[in-house]
């Protein structure tokens, strides 16, 4: 994910009004990002899923 403006070679999703933006090193490394939120009584925030062609995490 990045963190900051987004520059011309990012990948940009917009969902639900929300923007999310990758940048241009992890979209190429990354095949699956997977985005979850969660607001329940154990936890509340994001999750963030990558698997891709080096690994996973």
């Amino acid at each position: 994910m990045v963190q900051g403006e987004p520059e011309d070679e990012d990948f940009i999703q917009e969902v639900n009004g929300i923007k999310f933006i990758v940048g241009k090193e992890t979209s190429e490394t990354v095949t699956i990002l997977n985005i979850d939120y969660s607001n329940n009584w154990l936890r509340k925030g994001f999750s963030v899923y990558a698997s891709g062609q080096r690994g996973r995490c």
